[in-house]
Formats: structure tokens, C-alpha cells, sequence
């Protein structure tokens, strides 16, 4: 085995076991407990006839089938997220060593598997790591003509979480261009298309007829505030001393890669002869610029918001291994290529140093709920007790109230009156006294 096949491994190794060990101990958060509450403990028949946006149908079905065998914790609700965390990195690390070269391709794998907040959303139990893991996969198929494969991951892409859909039907269009011709067309459809279609149909219809439509206005009102997002994320906004230049920084290098993928796109489709490299550029270069256009698109016609924070966090990937494809194809210069190198290696170096255990960056004022739960069994036990808390902190205790079979009254009412008061910061009422403060997300108890 080579030495950047055995770093990679290596890589894959210690990512996954952080993962795992991320999923056994960290607290569930707000979304992780509403989907626990209202599409995995609930019986199938009343799961499959309601609709939530935060219903990732696919996680919730095998997060009931986990939990069942199981038991409920945090760990086996998360199993469905660290399986899917797995085929990810096996995905990248495959498209990263077939594609690139020696510190290439372990610098590539680096960074698509230490970013913060891939880390983050492969471990909590949402649909949004499972469906980059599929569309990963499907890029990887794609990459070799395996259309059958393909089109069954692209598929679970979009079941796995509605807001790929963009992506999906980006890297499934420029299949078709690269692929498909008069005689196969069809076969492309079948293999391709039909899956991509049927899937999520088969897991949403029914759900999706009850759905409002108003769960659907998430977003960002410009595409700027949306690039923003996947920038703090992927920083946890510590920064170096050049904190100014570092947004905008990435603004500008995210608008090259989109308009030197369009020019390189064009350039190679019209070549002769296709390396596999040549290949990635055109199925990953070209399914960013489409999914960008698309969702202008989408916001100059009926008003959607642009793809914020995790239903956008496919962005931090795609721009990622597009920008270093075309380096790796295009720049001659070793100077220049040692330069990338240099500056994705300190990029590498940020996200190992912060590195965490403890939390999730975008529900960091969630991160207590555990101890703050056990807080209160130790002084209340699990008899009749009344907890006013923000609302925001609601779910995650019920989970837990539910975890400890404690008989706990929880209202997300500042303003009512019960025996324990669990707030935010910026909630405390100044006539109570604080009895326990959470080191990691700040929040109180109060009496």
C-alpha cells in the first residue's frame, strides 16, 4: 500500500472514532430531540402521515429501527448519521486517491474530512450528513460510468435530506451531458433517473401532502449571507489575526473557483481524450455552477431564501474539491501549486486545532441539556416537578425526562412559575438565584 493510501486510512480511522466517540457522549440537541419525539418514538403509521421539515424521513425510520433494538441513547439515535459518516469517508478517501496524487490526495482528504462543520452534521442524528455521504457516493459512481449505482445514491441523496435536491439534479445533468447519447439515453433514464425520482417519491409523498407550505421559507435573502455562513461554520470563528480579510477572502476565492469551473468546463468538454481528473472537473465543477444558478434562480422567480448554514453545508464541499481539481489540472507552476498547498495545509491545521468533543458549534446552547438533566435528578430525583425553561431548550430535556423515565413537568414559559428554571443567558430573571451554570453553553438553573 502507498504511503498517501495508509495516511488516508490512517485519517479515516481517527475521524470515524472521533465520530463515534462524539455520538456516545455528547447531549442531544434541539433537533436531534424533536425528531426523537415526533418521527421515531411515535408509531410507524402516524410517522409516515405527517410532515416536518425537520423530518429527515430516511434517519428517522433507521434511528426507530436502532433505537428498537437497541434501547434509546444518544448513540444508537445517532447510529444511522455515524453509518453514513463511514460510506462518506470511504467516498472521498476513494475519489481523492484515484484522482490525485501523493500530498495531493491526502491534503484533498484532509480537508473534506476535518472541515467543522461536516464533522458536526455526520455525527448529530439529521439527514443532512446522510445525504452528503450519497451524493459523495454518487459523485464517486458517476466518476467510473456506473450509472445503476449512481442513480440509487443520488436518490437517497435527496430522500436522505429535500434541501439536495439542487446538487442531485446538478450532478445528475451533467452525467447526461458527459454520458448519455441518442442510443443510450433511455437506459440513462432508466438507470439514472428513475431511481433519483422514485425513491424520494415512495418516502414523501404521503407525508409531503400534509406538509405547509410555510416550513419551506428557511433561507438567506442574498447569496453573500449564505457564503458567509458556510464560512463561519467551517472556522468556528476564531481567527487569526487577519479576522477582516478572511470572509471576504473566501468570498472572493469561492467566485474564482465558480468562474474558472465554468471556463475549465467548457475548455475540457470540447478536448479530446478525458483523464479521470478532467472527469471530476466536469462532474463536480459543473454541478456547482448549475446549483448555484439554480438556486438564483429559484430566488428571482418564487422568492426562496439561499441555502443557509447545514441546508446549504454541501457548498463547503463541493467548492473544496473543485478549487483543488482545478490546481491540481490546471496550474503548471510549482511555486503556485506549493502556495495552495501551503495555504490548505493551514486550513488543515485550524480544523484540527479545533477540534471538539464536546458540542455542536451551530447548537452550542444545547450542549449542556445532559448535565443540566442530571443536575436535576440529583436534587429533585424523578418524582412530580415543574421546569420553566426557553423554549429552545424544551426538547432536549423531554428527551432526556423521557431517557430517565422521570415524571418532570417541562413548559418552554419564562414567564411561568414551577420549581427549576433552565435559561439561556440572556433570560435570567434577576429574582432567582443560580444553583448550577453549564461551563460549555452558559446556560442556568435557577431556583
Amino acid at each position: 500500500m502507498r504511503l498517501p493510501a495508509r495516511l488516508t486510512l490512517a485519517l479515516l480511522a481517527a475521524v470515524f472514532a472521533l465520530c463515534v466517540y462524539r455520538a456516545a457522549t455528547q447531549a442531544i440537541i434541539i433537533d436531534e430531540a424533536f425528531t426523537y419525539i415526533y418521527f421515531v418514538a411515535p408509531p410507524l403509521s402516524e410517522v409516515m402521515t405527517t410532515y416536518n421539515t425537520n423530518d429527515h424521513i430516511p434517519t428517522s425510520l433507521l434511528a426507530k429501527i436502532t433505537t428498537s433494538l437497541f434501547g434509546v441513547s444518544e448513540l444508537t439515535l445517532r447510529m444511522p448519521s455515524l453509518l453514513c459518516c463511514l460510506i462518506y469517508l470511504v467516498a472521498v478517501r476513494a475519489i481523492a486517491l484515484a484522482v490525485f496524487s501523493g500530498e495531493w490526495a491526502v491534503m484533498v482528504f484532509a480537508l473534506l474530512s476535518l472541515n467543522p462543520i461536516v464533522l458536526d452534521l455526520m455525527v448529530a442524528a439529521r439527514g443532512y450528513g446522510p445525504a452528503l455521504a450519497f451524493l459523495m457516493a454518487a459523485l464517486w459512481f458517476l466518476l467510473r460510468t456506473e450509472w445503476a449505482r449512481g442513480g440509487i445514491t443520488l436518490g437517497l441523496a435527496t430522500a436522505s435530506n429535500l434541501a439536495f435536491l439542487c446538487p442531485v439534479g446538478s450532478l445528475g445533468a451533467m452525467a447526461a451531458l458527459l454520458d448519455s447519447t441518442r442510443k443510450n439515453f433511455g437506459r440513462f433514464i432508466d438507470l439514472v433517473c428513475v431511481p433519483v425520482a422514485v425513491i424520494p417519491f415512495i418516502l414523501y409523498i404521503v407525508p409531503l401532502s400534509r406538509a405547509n407550505p410555510e416550513q419551506f421559507t428557511f433561507g438567506a435573502p442574498t447569496m453573500a449571507g449564505a457564503l458567509k455562513s458556510y464560512i463561519e461554520l467551517t472556522f468556528l470563528g476564531k481567527w487569526p489575526p487577519f479576522l477582516g480579510l478572511v470572509i471576504p477572502g473566501f468570498q472572493i476565492l469561492t467566485v474564482l473557483i465558480l468562474a474558472a469551473s465554468v471556463v475549465a468546463w467548457i475548455y475540457i468538454f470540447r478536448s479530446g481524450n478525458r483523464t479521470l481528473l478532467d472527469r471530476l472537473i466536469l462532474l463536480i465543477g459543473g454541478a456547482l455552477v448549475l446549483s448555484v444558478l439554480m438556486t438564483w434562480i429559484a430566488h428571482v422567480v418564487a422568492g426562496a431564501g439561499y441555502p443557509l448554514s447545514r441546508t446549504g453545508f454541501y457548498y463547503p464541499v463541493t467548492i473544496t474539491l473543485s478549487g483543488m481539481a482545478l490546481i491540481y489540472r490546471f496550474v503548471p507552476w510549482r511555486v503556485v501549486r506549493w502556495i495552495a498547498l501551503a495555504l490548505a495545509g493551514l486550513c488543515v491545521i485550524h480544523f484540527v486545532r479545533e477540534l471538539r468533543v464536546g458540542y455542536f458549534q451551530e447548537w452550542r446552547y444545547d450542549s449542556g441539556s445532559k448535565r443540566i438533566a442530571n443536575f436535576i435528578l440529583q436534587k429533585g430525583g424523578r418524582g412530580k416537578i415543574k421546569l420553566i425553561t426557553s423554549p429552545v431548550l424544551q426538547f432536549s430535556l423531554v428527551f432526556y425526562r423521557r431517557l430517565n423515565h422521570a415524571d418532570w413537568e417541562i413548559l418552554g414559559d419564562e414567564g411561568a412559575r414551577g420549581d427549576y428554571y433552565v435559561f439561556l443567558v440572556p433570560e435570567v430573571r434577576p429574582e432567582l438565584k443560580v444553583v448550577y451554570r453549564d461551563a460549555v453553553s452558559g446556560t442556568v438553573v435557577m431556583q
